[in-house]
């Protein structure tokens, strides 16, 4: 049966349909739960203290060490994911950076508020696909 649902999921390709199978499978509990799960992931792996995480979160300490302990025991599914979401926020940061820099260099009042409502959009683009 695992396998079956394995095989399901790798065949949801594009957001609309994922997004509809979640909905369908986990509550609104359980959504929150996986999500900061990833988010601890994402967090340890960006060198936050365990304070500070349980702080943004609202999570005990004993949460993250379960992440941990998942993590060490097989891990290479959060490996994955954390990976592709640090890579994805890297290059993010580097096309924010770079139209910041650009946008200096423009003295046409118009084009900067063209400029920051692409970059507005694009950010909550890959926002959306990271998660």
């Amino acid at each position: 049966m695992y396998q079956v649902f394995e095989e399901s999921i790798s065949h949801l390709k594009n957001r609309g349909d994922i997004e509809n199978f979640v909905d369908d499978l986990l509550t609104p509990t359980e959504k929150i739960m996986l999500s900061k799960r990833l988010a601890i992931a994402v967090l340890l792996a960006k060198g936050y203290n365990y304070r500070d995480i349980c702080q943004i979160l609202k999570i005990s300490s004993s949460t993250i060490n379960s992440v941990i302990k998942h993590q060490l025991i097989n891990g290479a599914g959060y490996k994955a994911v954390v990976s592709k979401v640090l890579r994805q926020e890297s290059l993010h940061k580097f096309f924010i950076d770079l139209e910041k820099h650009v946008s200096k260099l423009v003295t046409h009042p118009s084009r900067h508020r063209s400029i920051d409502y692409r970059h507005e959009r694009e950010l909550e683009n890959l926002n959306r696909q990271a998660i």
